[in-house]
């Protein structure tokens, strides 16, 4: 997926109001794990993402039918454990692009972070900490975030002028126990990092 620099950024707020986002390419296929394997998500989502010279940006439209029922819940950072039931947007990168190491950003609906250090394809180190900002708005048609990611909080290889890194995203709509991913793995498969699509023309 390719990253554009349009010379603005984004206020991060979580309301996608800034002018960066407009006229931007998108990422809206989407494909259930759960319950219903390999199914269309039930609900839309929009994903799009830009850079300058220090960071990059996320921002997420996580349309809902309902977003009367969206599940926000306020708990403590990194606490997954509570922070899971709850609606929830991820981001993964294997910024070194290594197809074994990683990083995965999650933001709940109510503005809550989840980070995590990907390691040996499948592992995870729950207690690593990286310094990113996000925000998140509920409006009528579901809820919004936004995400900035420092170049600095992410181990990578600087030899070229453009790079390709890995990239996954998730999202789970609790009241559904709907669990959906960019990328979908056939069941069985026991790979994470290694399955990455590709986010490319990274400067």
């Amino acid at each position: 997926y390719e990253i554009t620099n349009n010379g603005m950024i984004p206020v991060i707020d979580g309301k996608l109001d800034d002018p960066c986002w407009k006229n931007l390419d998108s990422i809206s296929s989407f494909t259930q794990l759960d319950p219903n394997y390999n199914a269309p998500a039930t609900e839309n989502t929009i994903v799009k993402i830009i850079q300058d010279e220090y960071a990059i940006y996320i921002s997420a439209y996580l349309y809902d039918s309902s977003p009367d029922l969206i599940v926000q819940k306020f708990v403590n950072r990194d606490d997954f454990v509570k922070l899971s039931m709850s609606d929830w947007f991820s981001f993964s990168i294997d910024s070194h692009h290594d197809h074994q190491t990683g990083y995965e950003f999650i933001v709940n609906a109510a503005g809550v972070q989840f980070d995590s250090f990907l390691f040996d394809d499948v592992d995870e180190e729950m207690n690593w900490d990286g310094t990113w900002e996000s925000m998140v708005s509920i409006n009528n048609n579901g809820w919004t975030m936004e995400m900035r990611i420092p170049f600095s909080s992410l181990r990578y290889s600087d030899n070229d002028d453009e790079s390709t890194w890995g990239m996954n995203i998730k999202r789970y709509i609790h009241r559904k126990s709907e669990y959906i991913e960019w990328v979908v793995l056939a069941k069985g498969t026991i790979a994470t990092v290694s399955k990455f699509g590709h986010l490319s023309n990274i400067q």
